[in-house]
Formats: C-alpha cells, structure tokens, sequence
C-alpha cells in the first residue's frame, strides 16, 4: 500500500510523490509528468520573502526496469531521459549531465 496515495503498490512498483509506477502497466512518463504537474508551485503563488518565491524545481521519475532517469525543470518542460545503462555503472568515476536550460521548442515546419 502506498501511504501517500492510500492505493495498492504492485510487487516492485515505485511510489514517488503519490505516484504508483506499476510494473504491469506500461511505463508512461508523460503521463506520470501531466499528473505531477496538476500541483506544480508557480513562481508568484507562495511568497517568501522579497523577491523569493517557492516554485517546484524539478519533476523525476526512473523507469527501474529500462534503467531511464526522466526529468524536466520549471524553466524547461521537456521531457529529458538518461539512459542509465549507457553509462559505466560498476565505475569509480561520478557521471553527471548539465541540466538543459530554458524552454525547447519543436518545430513543425
């Protein structure tokens, strides 16, 4: 049972933030991302100081069975992967990525 969402967890299911990722379904991050971003805190809502504001800096979720880390950031809404399995995981070397800055647009023509 997930304490968060009160709903049953599936045998090696993750609940992150209310969220129940289940093994037997498959893993859609972009559903996971709509969900999450229902209750994301805006900059100007929640005030907390002079000029400083709560806002919700990152949303992430990790699909355990492929090894892909998901991410994206209030000042960028796509959705970023990191393929977990690409990278030497047995290594003594920390591996870190830049986060991608600022809004990305696809265009269609």
């Amino acid at each position: 049972m997930c304490r968060q969402t009160h709903l049953p967890a599936a045998p090696g299911s993750a609940c992150h933030s209310g969220i129940i990722l289940k093994k037997t379904y498959q893993f859609v991050p972009v559903q996971f991302f709509h969900i999450l971003g229902s209750v994301d805190q805006q900059r100007g809502c929640c005030k907390l100081g002079e000029d400083k504001y709560e806002i919700t800096l990152y949303t992430s979720c990790c699909n355990t069975d492929k090894g892909i880390y998901y991410y994206n950031t209030y000042d960028n809404h796509q959705i970023s992967a990191v393929d977990m399995h690409k990278e030497d995981l047995d290594g003594e070397k920390l591996i870190s990525y830049a986060l991608v800055k600022g809004e990305q647009f696809f265009k269609q023509n």
